[in-house]
């Protein structure tokens, strides 16, 4: 039999859960475009714990000003495609000035203070560091 599927509708979840065959052939009638989720990424969203985590993540981007225009979805999105929580003691630099990133990643305070200050040079030659300020949860740095 055959069986048409409309917006909003989902298959492969079985295979994408279970790690089985497809049961099934897919084939489009018309342009049709598909949202994609590898298999990690699916069974994430049924997994407590990390449902908690991402609920955690998604309330800490509704705190961020940057991404005020968001809807909840695309903030639910970032959240899902989040590298995770890193940790720093207290005195170790996340990023250092003029230094060329090898990771190209933005930063949101998720708990604690951090300061944030720049290396300038006086009249006098004199190097100094200033404290631009400091920043807690829901600030973004790394832009």
């Amino acid at each position: 039999a055959d069986v048409t599927f409309h917006a909003g509708e989902c298959f492969g979840e079985l295979s994408a859960l279970y790690n089985c065959q497809w049961l099934a052939n897919f084939t489009a009638l018309e342009d049709t475009v598909v949202f994609a989720l590898d298999s990690r990424n699916f069974k994430r969203c049924f997994c407590p714990a990390k449902q908690l985590r991402l609920r955690e993540y998604t309330e800490l981007l509704e705190e961020v000003h940057a991404l005020t225009a968001l809807v909840s979805s695309e903030r639910w999105e970032l959240a899902c495609n989040a590298v995770g929580l890193i940790e720093f003691r207290p005195g170790e630099r996340v990023l250092h000035q003029g230094k060329i990133r090898e990771a190209r990643q933005w930063y949101i305070i998720f708990s604690g203070t951090a300061v944030m200050s720049q290396e300038r040079v006086n009249e006098h030659g004199e190097r100094r560091l200033v404290q631009l300020g400091e920043i807690r949860r829901g600030t973004h740095f790394g832009e």
